[in-house]
């Protein structure tokens, strides 16, 4: 009994730490710069961006993510107050891309946004999502 117990904490504790392992290779696999490439990829297929608002989102994208890294660095033994920083960053970087966007472009993102957390949120809920067909928000 006491074999299996033992055997059955390893098996879990090594399973924990492949998957921290891989999670931290994938991030850091992709720079800053490949990310908001990406995502900029994206917005600019649902938003269709000119030529201007995409290096004006491109720089807001990565700046958005600096921070947001800083932030998260600088705060990471502080849970208490983790969730009122990350909603004042959010509003910051909302107030941002606002000055970018049209006025309907950011409706339309607003509208991807909010769908994008539904899907992310209660998946089970919405039909025909299985997980290869879902996709990812612009701030993921």
């Amino acid at each position: 009994m006491k074999k299996g117990v033992l055997f059955f904490i390893i098996c879990f504790a090594m399973a924990a730490c492949h998957s921290n392992s891989s999670r931290s290779a994938a991030d850091e696999h992709f720079s800053l710069e490949q990310q908001a490439d990406k995502m900029l990829e994206r917005m600019n297929e649902e938003l269709k961006l000119t030529v201007q608002q995409q290096k004006e989102v491109k720089a807001w994208l990565i700046t958005s993510q600096q921070k947001r890294k800083k932030i998260l660095e600088e705060k990471k033994g502080e849970r208490k107050n983790m969730r009122e920083i990350v909603r004042k960053h959010r509003e910051e970087m909302t107030e941002q891309l606002k000055k970018i966007l049209t006025e309907e472009q950011y409706r339309q993102y607003e509208r991807y946004e909010k769908e994008h957390r539904t899907r992310h949120r209660h998946p089970e809920r919405i039909p025909d999502q299985s997980p290869e067909h879902r996709s990812h928000g612009f701030l993921d």
